[in-house]
């Protein structure tokens, strides 16, 4: 039933997936309130304002970086307090949330009356949410809950934190939470998710009706969200109760009410499973077909499948559903069982030819494993049964070689048996009288048949044969209960009473030990009586008796092995019942009896597992202590025990105790020499390693990256081969990427590259240190990575769907539209379902209008527009400018209307991006190609009065076409025109238009008649822009105004 368990992780997904959605209409929210309130006076401004504008962009990592100087440039500035909380939320949006924290708090610090302070206090805690820091995480929702009561984002707060607190186990609290977000949102945007938190909460705390009534209100709402997973989580509180009939009526629910939900196949795997428990496997086979159609689960659903058509005792079709299983794929998890069905199916229809066969298989596959041992003894009954005697004695052989102990032994010895009788022969047939009791059957004296009896039992039960020894002794038994004290063989009594305790019959174990002590009290075999007595009485938890037992057993035989081996057999059977007191109690006592003894470790390291198995870690530490200071050199128990010492110290919270005592006992125990392949996967070095691994994560934890370091370190000194090497690197890169430790975590993933090449991580390594270098600014080393990854067949597809937008956008970046147009081509090819197709789409049309395709770059981009509801919705930054791409084709194809549709409608979006400006730079020039110059300046002058286009290229091209609309009108107003012109020179950085314009204020000068200006400015621009197109045109009416 492990599929049932994952609905807790199936659970906790989809509700992360909830609010992440949540959270970025939350950012979005914020920015809108945040723009508002920006100024534009002075100078310090266009730093303030180039980094808004890298935000609203896209480009948040240069946003990051601008933001931090501007703050650091102008500390006393106005809009510092804005800036850090761009700051923050664009280092959200590069997903460093912790840093983001930093930021945020860092604010709240320093701007304590800041009207904004709510909301950072808000995204601090929230930021604590995604990194998992759920400790901080609870306690800043609270704070903020607490300063900001009448806040908006309490709606979202409420249900955050009790999440958190589910995350946390403090179910209790979360409930709270969920109740006051459910009183004070009854109908809000989070009253659903908050319904399945308290359902959620009332599961964890045991107050079952409670969490059913609300997941059946929850499943009710055909409509919502969380009805298909809240069915679920009914019908698996049914099954996990045991009511397989209530669980099947609520998958059944779930199917008519959510036919084309994901988790339809689970419910009729599930369904099966809960009719197989009934036993009723018709059913069970009906439900299995259904859920192997789901391709993922059928490998599943099909073995069940198989199991059911077997249990009816239709063996035909049950070996034809497990024969195409198992050869549809050999190498399934369930492939050994699959075989060892099919096999046994096969036998069932006396196919012993093919049962053979497919029994050797599994031998030959899985040759290690309990199936085997099985198979290899099923293999030999199958030849015996095809009258292959040799060849059923060879593998008989081969079975007493390979699986001595194995829990087929029994069987095993009755099928040597008959195959011994069927050779024939003396000597075979001498064995087989043993094995079949043919001495006892033959004699016709009562004292030989009683003899062997006797001596057949103490075979039989040294064997492990105690059915077949309690049949055999119990005629001795009746004997003896009619003979007194005297008789022969009253010892057959303690025979029984063993084999009755090996068999788990302790009733009757101790009523045969007590018949014999009835008759013999001091016998010779009364201390084994009293312990087998002790024995049975603890097993069935009868724990006084078993205590008086045992002490008449030390005190009547103090010189018996029976008495301290069976005070520890009792303690150790104690705690493997979990009956962790008592063992507390018993090995207590064994220790008692001196540290001289051989035993006295055993006790010792028993006690301290005993305490620990109590919860009692303070005194588990301690024991543990105690025995690593006794027994320092033990090479078994005490690398063990030091490790459990810090894991008890773990336990009792103790955190810095505990990873002093796990670095104390990797220390300690770690070997000289690094160890070889393997060596931590078998104690004792498992346990110095995972010491080690320990001291490392719990000094990770605490954030004493210093100390985690120096232990990661020691640890892959000391294990520099151990089989998850690269999951360690992973691990150890991710804490100093964590800390920002960046150039540590760098050369940490190259070492995982470099040692562990071919591990499934190497990918994401590689892709850690493109992005390092991209970051550091190294293009063409993150690019060659990129590539590398992209064309890896080994990387995971999400590693190259990355690596390829990473390539997209440099590409982009560098204006080098080949690149963007082929890599956004192959992006699109194998992940065009991608979250980040959108963008690379729009990208790709980017390029494609430098190549001047109009038509291919119009068809991408109606698609995105077409979906415009949509994609809005999701608040991409980039998303609006295809409204400005498509009116820029359209005045390209002197399609008007639809220059003005799409201006007109990026106007009256409601969150108006940033760029709209270049939309109105669009409308401009249309009204200029319509000859409308007044309309062309009114709308230009519209694009120079945007805060946002100061400065830009987009405004120099608006101030130059408001210069040109007076040289267009009939009657040319040279004199406004050189002043237009020039303002585009003086003011903007950018060659091709401060040319252009300085180009056309000498033409001015010659139309007014002013040659030596014109001369200057012809010059000017010479010398000031060498390499202008306008260069050569200059030079030209140079020489013609010297004539």
């Amino acid at each position: 039933m492990t599929d049932i368990q994952k609905r807790e992780t199936r659970y906790l997904l989809h509700q992360q997936t909830s609010f992440i959605n949540r959270y970025v209409c939350l950012v979005v929210l914020l920015l809108m309130v945040l723009s508002s309130s920006v100024g534009w006076a002075d100078e310090a401004a266009d730093d303030y304002l180039a980094a808004a504008k890298l935000y609203s962009k896209g480009r948040y990592e240069l946003a990051a970086d601008s933001f931090q100087s501007f703050i650091k440039k102008n500390p006393k500035h106005s809009k510092v307090a804005v800036a850090q909380l761009y700051l923050g939320n664009a280092l959200v949006r590069l997903d460093q949330r912790k840093k983001a924290r930093a930021v945020l708090r860092k604010f709240v610090g320093q701007f304590p009356t800041n009207k904004n302070r709510a909301d950072a206090l808000y995204r601090i805690a929230e930021c604590s949410y995604f990194i998992k820091d759920y400790s901080a995480a609870e306690k800043e929702f609270q704070r903020f809950l607490k300063k900001a009561p009448t806040h908006e984002f309490i709606e979202w707060a409420l249900p955050y934190l009790g999440d958190t607190q589910i995350r946390l186990n403090h179910p209790k609290q979360a409930a709270i939470q969920f109740q006051k977000s459910l009183k004070k949102f009854p109908r809000g945007r989070m009253a659903e998710d908050s319904k399945f938190g308290l359902a959620k909460s009332y599961e964890m705390l045991k107050q079952i009706k409670k969490a059913i009534k609300l997941y059946q209100e929850l499943a009710t709402r055909s409509q919502g969200e969380r009805a298909p997973q809240a069915q679920v989580n009914l019908a698996t509180i049914y099954f996990d109760q045991k009511k397989y009939n209530d669980a099947i009526a609520a998958y059944q629910l779930l199917i008519k009410r959510f036919p084309k939900n994901d988790l339809v196949p689970f419910a009729h795997l599930n369904i099966g499973y809960a009719w197989y428990q009934q036993k009723k496997h018709t059913k069970a086979i009906q439900a299995f077909k259904q859920a192997a159609q789901k391709k993922e689960q059928a490998p599943v659903a099909n073995y069940w499948m198989g199991l059911s058509y077997k249990s009816t005792g239709r063996f035909s079709v049950a070996a034809k559903v497990l024969k195409k299983l198992y050869e549809a794929d050999s190498k399934t998890p369930l492939a050994k069982e699959t075989l060892y069905q099919w096999a046994d199916c096969e036998l069932r229809q006396e196919h012993y030819k093919k049962a053979k066969e497919l029994f050797l298989k599994v031998v030959s596959k899985y040759p290690k494993t309990e199936a085997a041992a099985a198979s290899l003894h099923m293999a030999g009954e199958a030849a015996f049964l095809l009258e292959k005697t040799d060849e059923a004695e060879k593998l008989v052989n081969q079975f007493t070689r390979n699986y001595p102990e194995s829990a087929m032994r029994m069987h095993h010895q009755i099928l040597n048996a008959r195959v011994l009788n069927a050779k024939g022969g003396k000597e075979n047939l001498s064995q087989a009288i043993q094995l079949f009791e043919s001495v006892i059957q033959q004699s016709t004296i009562s004292r030989t048949r009683f003899l062997a009896r006797y001596h057949l039992t103490s075979l039989l039960q040294r064997s492990k044969k105690d059915k077949q020894a309690i049949v055999t002794v119990t005629p001795l038994t009746n004997q003896a209960k009619k003979e007194g004290a005297g008789y022969e063989f009253v010892d057959a009594f303690v025979l029984a009473g063993n084999s009755f305790l090996n068999l788990k019959k302790y009733k009757e174990a101790n009523g045969m030990m007590a018949e014999y002590l009835s008759r013999l009290p001091k016998g010779a075999l009364a201390d084994q009586a009293l312990s087998t007595r002790a024995i049975a009485e603890a097993e069935q938890g009868e724990k006084e008796t078993a205590h008086s037992l045992l002490s008449k057993l030390i005190s009547d035989f103090p010189k018996s092995k029976w008495g301290v081996s069976t005070l520890r057999l009792i303690a150790e059977r104690a705690y493997g019942n979990k009956d962790f007191a008592w063992s507390t109690q018993l090995f207590s006592q064994l220790i008692d009896k001196g540290t001289k003894t051989t035993f006295h470790p055993a006790a010792l390291s028993g006690l301290a597992w005993s305490q620990f198995g109590e919860k009692k870690y303070e005194e588990a530490a301690k024991t543990f202590a105690l025995f690593v200071k006794q027994y320092p050199d033990n090479k078994q128990l005490a690398p063990e025990a030091a490790f459990m010492q810090g894991r008890s110290y773990k336990e009792a919270r103790r955190i810095d105790s505990a990873a002093t005592a796990f670095s104390d006992a990797f220390k300690k125990y770690a070997p000289k020499k690094a160890a070889s392949p393997q060596a931590e996967q078998k104690p004792p070095l498992r346990y110095v390693y995972l010491a080690g691994l320990q001291a490392a994560r719990m000094y990770r934890n605490q954030k004493k990256t210093k100390e985690a370091n120096a232990a990661y370190n020691l640890l892959l000194e000391k294990f520099p081969q151990a089989e998850s090497l690269d999951k360690l690197l992973d691990e150890w890169a991710l804490l100093n990427y964590g800390a920002e430790n960046f150039e540590q975590a760098d050369k940490i993933f190259r070492r995982l590259i470099q040692e562990r090449p071919q591990s499934d991580l190497a990918d994401n390594a590689l892709l850690s240190l493109a992005e390092s270098d991209l970051l550091a600014g190294k293009l063409a080393a993150a690019k060659a990575s990129f590539i590398k990854l992209k064309t890896d067949k080994r990387a995971d597809a999400v590693v190259r769907e990355v690596a390829m937008s990473h390539l997209v956008s440099i590409a982009t970046e560098e204006q080098k539209w080949e690149d963007v147009r082929d890599n956004a081509k192959l992006f699109l090819k194998h992940f065009s379902k991608s979250r980040r197709a959108d963008y690379v789409q729009f990208q790709y049309a980017e390029a494609l209008l430098h190549f001047q395709d109009y038509a291919e770059a119009k068809k991408i981009l109606i698609v995105l527009y077409a979906r415009r509801k949509a994609l809005l919705e999701k608040k991409n930054v980039w998303f609006p400018r295809v409204w400005v791409l498509l009116a820029e084709i359209a005045i390209k194809n002197k399609e008007y209307d639809d220059v003005v549709k799409y201006v007109e409608e990026l106007r009256a979006q409601e969150d108006r991006p940033t760029y709209f400006y270049q939309a109105e730079e669009i409308l401009g020039r249309m009204h200029i190609r319509k000859k409308e110059f007044a309309k062309a300046q009114k709308v230009l002058q519209r694009v120079l009065d945007d805060k946002n286009a100061r400065r830009t290229e987009t405004a120099a091209k608006s101030q130059f076409f408001i210069a040109e609309c007076y040289l267009y009108q009939k009657k040319k107003d040279y004199k406004n025109a050189q002043k237009a012109y020039f303002k585009v020179y003086s003011l903007y950085n950018s060659t091709e238009w401060q040319s252009a314009a300085l180009f056309q204020v000498g033409q001015c000068d010659e139309a007014l008649g002013n040659r030596k200006k014109a001369i200057e400015s012809y010059q000017d621009l010479i010398k000031e822009f060498p390499k202008s197109k306008f260069v050569p045109k200059a030079k030209k009416r140079l020489v013609a105004i010297a004539q």
